[in-house]
């Protein structure tokens, strides 16, 4: 009976059916034991604290010396992108690797858009779009958005207990 169901029109290659095999896999912890609902919640409160404000996550968490030096980082790179001329690019440029480095800046989250409206926005016809540095700054600026993506999933990870 089993082999009939497992070769069975509606089964995967392994026996399961398809619509088991299209769910996805349960957050396990580094333990490899399966996340209950309330640590994903937490964690997901926490990768969007962290998104939204670099170090509040991990704030939120409880591991301010963690939240703290990962806040300085950003903060760090953002503050040298922009006094060496860096602009932030728009999610709108006509050229791919501008967009690509629009979505890395996105990383700021709510700053990426404060920082646009404060005047910051990559203008290709400003003289600070031909001075020698900024597009060295617009690297530390993409730079502090990768890294803030990265503080939001160690914070997710930390909550979750994916990580210690």
């Amino acid at each position: 009976m089993a082999k009939a169901e497992a070769n069975s029109p509606g089964a995967g290659a392994n026996g399961t059916s398809d619509k088991a095999a299209s769910r996805p896999a349960p957050a396990v912890s580094a333990a490899g034991a399966a996340v209950s609902g309330a640590d994903q919640l937490r964690g997901r409160k926490a990768a969007l604290f962290a998104w939204l404000i670099p170090g509040a996550g991990h704030f939120f968490l409880g591991r301010r010396g963690r939240g703290a030096a990962m806040a300085a980082c950003v903060a760090g790179c953002l503050l040298t992108g922009l006094l060496i001329d860096g602009r932030l690019y728009a999610l709108s440029e006509p050229a791919p690797l501008f967009r690509l480095g629009a979505w890395g800046e996105l990383g700021l989250g709510p700053l990426f858009f404060l920082l646009r409206l404060l005047g910051l926005a990559y203008d290709a016809h400003s003289p600070l779009a031909l001075a020698p540095t900024s597009g060295n700054g617009a690297v530390f600026l993409i730079s502090a958005g990768l890294m803030n993506y990265l503080m939001a999933l160690d914070a997710y990870d930390l909550a979750i207990g994916r990580r210690r």
